[in-house]
């Protein structure tokens, strides 16, 4: 590493793992996936529900908070636009706290339960605007502010773990293909 002052940590399975080794192989390798309590979930104040389910279920490894609208401490990039093809559209709706957990546990199994998840506790608010944390209107939107983001594989779960250390990151969305990411054609 050019700059050992920059490299940041996590603990994970009770390790203390540097932040530029996890990648897509190293938390395959583990058995880990990713979810995001995203920040409608806190303004409905449904992050403890959703926190619990999960960890009822998986072995938790590890968590933090961020704002995926602001810039990282290191070097100011905002996750959101870095790390999602249509980050611009969706910064508005995460702009607030999101928490980011690591599991040991499948992609299929998260999926599962964050499709329930999902229906359970927000489906009857589908397509209805309501008045977000800046006070003014959005649409609860079912690709934004569904509550939980949970990932589809280790490459997904890489990206998602990092995200509010994006510096860190040794790769981005853009860089794997994602069958079930919709691209928005730029005019």
């Amino acid at each position: 590493m050019q700059y050992p002052e920059y490299e940041m940590f996590r603990e994970i399975n009770g390790e203390k793992t540097r932040l530029s080794f996890i990648n897509p192989r190293f938390l395959y390798e583990k058995g880990l996936s990713t979810i995001m309590i995203k920040t409608s979930a806190f303004f409905l104040g449904y992050q403890d529900v959703i926190r619990n389910s999960y960890l009822k279920e998986y072995k938790y490894t590890g968590e933090y908070s961020v704002n995926l609208s602001l810039p990282t401490i290191q070097t100011g990039i905002h996750p959101m636009l870095f790390s999602h093809p249509l980050g611009e559209e969706c910064i508005r709706s995460l702009s607030g706290e999101s928490r980011v957990i690591l599991l040991q546990a499948s992609p299929n199994a998260i999926y599962e339960q964050k499709k329930y998840l999902r229906e359970h506790l927000c489906g009857n608010m589908w397509n209805k605007e309501v008045i977000w944390l800046d006070g003014k209107s959005i649409k609860w939107d079912p690709f934004v502010t569904n509550l939980i983001h949970g990932t589809d594989n280790s490459s997904e779960a890489a990206l998602h773990y990092l995200i509010g250390n994006s510096e860190h990151q040794n790769m981005t969305r853009f860089m794997y293909p994602n069958p079930k990411l919709n691209y928005k054609v730029r005019t």
